[in-house]
């Protein structure tokens, strides 16, 4: 029983050491710097890599000292420097700022355009390899440098970056302009057998009195880890309209009453059914959609409110969205030749086994597809200010 003590309290004491020998590892808040952003562009000079780090600032009261090129708004700090692996360039900006960097919080992956799209996965699969980095931050194609866009980004209504890149509610509820694309995701949809990957697409705008926001707008495409092309913000709106994404924005169409007007509609839900057979070896998709409509905009003279005029804004709406629809779809087939609203989940079906499914390769055989759309438009207008004469 003695003995038992004994060897307890060697233990213990065992532990005790190893604990104080090694408390210099175990960082406070204060020890830490918080990655929000991290960019990656083409090196200028013989680094392979031109890594930035957006790191948020406590206060206004931010360290500026240290080497390579900074830039600082009263938010975060943006530091940059040219390295071989992105390791090396954390160690680097380490030391520079002179505290622990931590990528726990990181918000945002930011790749410029000209970086080959075979290393963009690379980057990616790096980063999905440290514990610190969540799976799900954002992952954006930046039009301009990613290290200009780290360094100017600045939202309009927000003046810290890290809340907007977490903003909530996700684009798809709000204005259907663009998508969240996590980088786990990304990454996924690079291997997949089913569709193909996509970006969020962002930029740096101007204004008249020079200062800059960011402007996320549209996706990017890809294919067999080739950048294939860009969605307008419209086509986003159809994108994920096909994908049941899209949970509310506002979509003008033509007004069929008078040629120089628009009627606004806003768009509460919709619904899309896909199907997808092998019709003489190629894909044969359909899509049934339904969509709950508002009408936004009124003039003086409309009588929107009459239930046949209703009627022919809804064969209208109808129209209008099944072409433009038709449209989105053609284009990533033989535009873009991405499968980004993975069909191949409903083409899957149409196979037996696995082998034979990879046998077809869907993902090639999508840029020879053919689409019927079928829009079913239900329009509310008792939400209109009617005027009385």
């Amino acid at each position: 029983m003695r003995s038992k003590k004994i060897l307890v309290c060697f233990f213990i004491i065992i532990l005790t050491v190893f604990y104080i020998s090694n408390y210099s590892t175990i960082y406070t808040i204060d020890d830490l710097a918080y990655v929000i952003g991290i960019g990656f562009d083409t090196a200028d000079n013989n680094g392979i890599i031109k890594l930035s780090l957006q790191v948020a600032i406590p206060n206004s009261q931010g360290d500026n000292s240290g080497g390579g090129s900074s830039s600082q708004s009263e938010s975060s700090i943006v530091k940059t420097v040219e390295c071989n692996t992105i390791s090396d360039g954390i160690n680097l900006i380490n030391s520079y700022i002179g505290k622990k960097l931590s990528l726990s919080y990181c918000k945002v992956i930011v790749f410029s355009k000209d970086i080959p799209s075979k290393k963009i996965i690379n980057y990616t699969a790096t980063l999905l390899n440290d514990v610190e980095v969540r799976p799900y931050c954002s992952v954006l194609l930046s039009k301009c440098e990613a290290s200009y866009f780290l360094e100017n980004s600045e939202p309009l209504l927000e003046k810290l970056s890290s809340k907007y890149y977490n903003s909530n509610p996700s684009p798809e509820q709000t204005t259907g302009l663009t998508e969240h694309i996590n980088l786990v995701d990304f990454y996924n949809d690079y291997y997949d057998t089913f569709g193909d990957p996509c970006a969020v697409l962002g930029d740096i705008t101007s204004e008249e009195s020079e200062k800059s926001h960011i402007e996320n707008f549209g996706i990017a495409s890809f294919h067999n880890g080739m950048l294939t092309g860009e969605l307008t913000g419209d086509e986003t709106i159809y994108h994920l309209i096909i994908t049941n994404k899209l949970q509310n924005t506002v979509l003008s169409i033509p007004n069929p009453f008078n040629d120089s007007e628009y009627i606004g509609l806003s768009i509460d839900s919709a619904h899309t059914k896909s199907n997808a057979k092998i019709v003489n070896g190629f894909p044969y998709i359909t899509c049934d959609i339904k969509f709950n409509t508002r009408i936004l905009s009124s003039s003086i003279n409309s009588d929107y409110l009459d239930e046949n005029n209703l009627e022919k804004i809804e064969d209208y709406a109808n129209s209008f969205f099944k072409v433009n629809i038709e449209n989105y779809l053609y284009k990533t087939s033989l535009v873009l030749k991405s499968d980004i609203a993975k069909f191949g989940k409903y083409g899957v079906r149409n196979f037996l086994t696995w082998d034979k499914w990879k046998e077809y390769d869907w993902l090639n055989k999508y840029t020879n597809s053919t689409f019927k759309v079928n829009v079913d438009t239900h329009l509310k207008s008792s939400y209109l200010v009617v005027g009385i004469n």
